[in-house]
């Protein structure tokens, strides 16, 4: 939704740092439903 306004003065890296961070958000969402990890940080770089 708000990725429009973020691409105009984002750099590369920082899309790049936002999309890692969605997706393991949405990783760590899915796998709350059968095991909550303790620590939601970064689990596999």
């Amino acid at each position: 939704i708000f990725m429009p306004l973020f691409r105009r003065s984002a750099t590369p890296q920082l899309l790049e740092t936002l999309q890692r961070g969605a997706a393991d958000l949405a990783d760590a969402m899915r796998h709350d439903e059968e095991e909550p990890p303790p620590e939601a940080t970064g689990s596999s770089d």
